[in-house]
């Protein structure tokens, strides 16, 4: 997982910095009934996201600065 991080420059971040996809992310995960991931973001203008992780507790979902500064509210829904 950390390798996984490492080598995409991402940075994991708490719920005070991004509160936005936290949130979206707390919701999406209740409705679908799962253990929320930590979130890190990807200093980099291309639109991407991925997802790492051996089990639960160490998932992950990452997304670009870019991704995130080029989608809607829906759209970024939609990735996560």
């Amino acid at each position: 997982d950390q390798l996984v991080l490492l080598s995409m420059g991402a940075r994991v971040v708490s719920e005070q910095e991004e509160p936005h996809l936290y949130e979206i992310l707390t919701r999406l995960c209740a409705i679908a009934g799962i253990t929320r991931p930590r979130i890190a973001i990807v200093d980099k203008s291309i639109p991407n996201a991925f997802a790492t992780g051996r089990n639960a507790k160490n998932s992950v979902i990452a997304v670009t600065t870019g991704l995130k500064s080029m989608l809607s509210q829906e759209e970024l829904e939609a990735v996560l």
